[in-house]
């Protein structure tokens, strides 16, 4: 099974959020209140984690199908 955090663009692309954020803050684009909402960051971590666990195992109970839907 693969981990949402094994991906190797993971952590470069979650600390480049981050810092644009941050900045977003710092420059006025963003109100500070932004920055109580950071609950937000591990809850959709987490469900692209489930999304992705979701997918592989729909991939190997279909037999490698993505689908039973056919495609026109």
């Amino acid at each position: 099974m693969k981990s949402v955090y094994s991906n190797p663009l993971f952590l470069p692309l979650t600390l480049i959020f981050v810092g644009v954020l941050a900045l977003m803050v710092k420059t006025g684009v963003l109100p500070a209140d932004i920055v109580n909402l950071w609950p937000v960051i591990p809850v959709l971590i987490g469900l692209i984690g489930l999304s992705n666990l979701a997918d592989s195992s729909a991939m190997s109970s279909s037999g490698g199908k993505r689908s039973s839907k056919s495609r026109k």
